[in-house]
């Protein structure tokens, strides 16, 4: 069963070199530097803490421009068209704490001012959202 959620979370992230890196990791995003990805590590929701398993796979999609384009969201400038905003999405699979209980879940990232993912650890609270669980 999936449950859509649009809710804020906050999470760790990890900077993993690309698939020639030392630290084993496959993954590449040719869109950063040398091809290091910024995968979550660990994330917060509800006031509960879910480490991350697996990452089962990321993709960019556009946002619902028909929600934002009257009233766009603060922070978001004047001149950014709402039709072109997009958003890294995670798929992850996650549980709380050392508890062998996992699910999959969605978490998003808007793009339109993208943090600095240079420091692994970084944490980027208001900017990620939980949108879907599946159990």
């Amino acid at each position: 069963m999936v449950r859509r959620y649009a809710e804020p979370v906050q999470v760790q992230l990890r900077l993993h070199l690309g698939s020639d890196g030392s630290d084993g990791s496959v993954g590449f995003d040719p869109e950063l530097e040398g091809g290091a990805v910024a995968r979550p590590e660990s994330f917060r929701w509800r006031g509960r803490d879910y480490a991350v398993r697996a990452v089962l796979g990321h993709w960019r999609e556009r946002r619902a421009w028909w929600r934002e384009a009257l009233d766009p969201p603060p922070g978001v400038p004047h001149g950014v068209a709402a039709a072109a905003r997009e958003r890294l999405v995670w798929r992850v699979e996650a549980g709380p704490g050392r508890a062998l209980q996992t699910g999959v879940f969605d978490l998003c990232c808007d793009e339109i001012e993208p943090e600095p993912l240079s420091v692994p650890g970084a944490t980027l609270g208001a900017r990620w959202q939980l949108l879907r669980v599946t159990d």
